[in-house]
């Protein structure tokens, strides 16, 4: 009877045992469920991120390709401005080519119509680019008869020239900022037109090399290594040189000069600074220089904003990834103990190196969310600093 006893004592806990292993395992089953959902909400989580940078990407790409258009059509406006040798007060009037090719043809022809024809074209281009006797004289031969156009082309042209060229000259007597230039411009005014002329090119007066090598150098001082080196050549030059290098050398060189540095951001900028610099490099010059002053520190604020704002998603991000190791290893450690209680050593061993890998990933996605979260701080200070930057330019 005590044998008996002790044999349905033993059944009864051994039924015990497996009820208590089948819950363990039954617990444990629920855990790795509930950290493979963890899992996968992290994974879903990760591809809106990733989704949504993708489309960020597309975004700035379809901008950049507006942006550019934009800046070859603001290119081209001014190619055609520069060829059009738009009048400038205080210089000698110059014709563009194509306009002196029509008042030469139409000059030369005996055929009225040709004289006529040519000659209105040429004094249409005249009326947006020449100076104001020329203006005048074009506007009269355009809605005036063929002989009107004739004698313009003819005739009238050249006295509307001359004319425009002693107002340039009157205007140097009462503009400029250097006495002896002032009195040289009055002493030229009633000179024949061939001395005016000659003094608009040069602006020739007493002093005027000496006071052109203190301008180069003051430009040299606040230019470029392009500008600094024109600059060096005109002062080694004649005075010719210096006049030229005041006139037109320092913006090409400075040009040149903003050209490398726009190609610098670009080369070394984030996609926010590629994009504008090469908006800005397709453009005419004045864009280069925009860019440098305020549109390269507007795209940094740009790329640190969006650096910031990824950064912290990558923060949530590794967060959540973190809080799935932590219940992968949390999981795996209830199956070991189910393991231990169906006395599987083997799978109990198998389990507990899962919880030392996912505890370790927990780790490892701790520490990428603390730099993340760095990260993040930093390019928030960067959009700072660049914001300032742009508002101070």
């Amino acid at each position: 009877e005590a044998a008996a006893a002790a044999a349905d004592k033993a059944a009864d806990e051994a039924g015990k045992a497996v009820d208590a292993a089948k819950a363990s395992t039954d617990a444990a089953n629920d855990a790795s469920k509930a950290a493979d959902d963890a899992q996968t909400a992290a994974d879903q989580a990760a591809t809106v991120a990733d989704l949504a940078r993708k489309a960020d990407a597309e975004r700035l790409a379809e901008q950049q390709d507006e942006d550019v258009l934009a800046a070859e059509e603001a290119n081209r406006e001014h190619e055609a401005q520069v060829a059009q040798a738009e009048w400038q007060a205080g210089r000698v009037q110059q014709l563009d080519a194509e306009t002196r090719q029509l008042v030469q043809d139409a000059a030369a022809s005996t055929d009225p119509q040709v004289t006529a024809a040519k000659g209105r074209q040429a004094a249409v281009n005249l009326l947006t680019s020449g100076g104001t006797w020329v203006k005048d004289a074009a506007e009269t031969a355009v809605t005036g008869t063929d002989e009107d156009v004739a004698e313009f082309v003819r005739t009238g042209l050249d006295i509307a020239l001359e004319q425009d060229d002693r107002v340039s000259a009157a205007n140097i007597a009462e503009t400029s900022d250097k006495p002896a230039q002032r009195q040289a411009a009055l002493d030229v005014l009633d000179k024949p037109i061939d001395q005016v002329r000659e003094f608009l090119r040069t602006r020739a007066y007493p002093g005027k090399e000496d006071d052109d090598r203190i301008a180069v150098g003051k430009i040299m001082a606040e230019g470029g290594p392009g500008v600094k080196a024109a600059g060096s050549k005109a002062l080694d030059g004649t005075a010719a040189d210096l006049q030229e290098f005041l006139e037109t050398g320092q913006y090409k060189a400075r040009e040149d000069d903003d050209r490398v540095a726009v190609s610098e951001a670009l080369a070394s900028g984030g996609p926010e600074v590629q994009a504008a610099a090469q908006a800005a490099l397709t453009g005419p010059p004045a864009g280069l220089r925009a860019f440098l002053q305020t549109g390269l520190y507007r795209a940094r604020q740009r790329d640190a904003n969006a650096a910031s704002h990824i950064a912290e998603i990558n923060t949530l991000l590794s967060a959540a990834y973190e809080s799935a190791a932590l219940a992968h290893a949390d999981a795996a450690e209830a199956q070991r103990v189910a393991a231990l209680a169906r006395k599987d050593a083997a799978k109990a061993l198998e389990w507990a190196d899962k919880a030392k890998h996912s505890a370790e990933q927990a780790s490892d996605y701790a520490a990428q969310a603390d730099k993340s979260a760095d990260d993040a701080a930093a390019s928030a200070t960067r959009a700072a600093e660049s914001a300032k930057t742009a508002r101070n330019a």
